[in-house]
């Protein structure tokens, strides 16, 4: 049986005032993987590396 894996990538919707800038895209990672840690902690799986 083979594996498959999706990769999903979320940005947040661009400046007002701008495009969209790296620094929104670094903090939606950092909000994703915060969200995601605390999942793994209520259902007792290991914290990522």
């Amino acid at each position: 049986m083979t594996e498959q894996h999706t990769d999903v990538i979320f940005t947040p919707p661009p400046n007002p005032n701008d495009g969209l800038h790296v620094t929104d895209v670094r903090q939606a990672v950092t909000e994703i993987r915060a969200k995601y840690e605390r999942h793994l902690e209520r259902v007792g799986a290991p914290a990522l590396v």
